[in-house]
């Protein structure tokens, strides 16, 4: 998983800055910790971002060299981090309590014998 954080304050005399988190450990709170990789130069204005493009093996539309591959699974854009965190999937949830059950019913037959 990869988290980007955009800080755009609006003004064109202070730095924008770009950061971006690579598999960070806690999915349950923004990273906290120092990103991964840090863009913030100087009176950087971010503002004007409006287009996101993703290549495989620097190719574009408009380049004369094509083949370039690229797969992504998954992209998630919000304004938060709980806009952008994996949510478990209600059936891998019913699992672990189905497994949870199990496993104590086990080890209650063990005590009782």
């Amino acid at each position: 998983m990869i988290v980007m954080k955009l800080t755009l304050d609006n003004v064109t005399t202070t730095a924008d800055s770009l950061s971006l988190w690579i598999n960070p450990t806690d999915l349950t709170t923004a990273p906290s910790g120092a990103p991964d990789l840090t863009l913030s130069t100087a009176l950087q204005d971010l503002s004007g971002i409006n287009t996101i493009r993703f290549t495989g093996n620097n190719t574009n539309a408009t380049s004369a060299a094509l083949g370039g591959e690229a797969i992504y699974d998954e992209l998630r854009i919000g304004n938060t981090f709980a806009d952008v965190a994996p949510v478990p999937e209600p059936t891998a949830v019913a699992l672990a309590i189905m497994g949870g059950t199990g496993v104590l019913a086990v080890i209650r037959r063990r005590k009782n014998s």
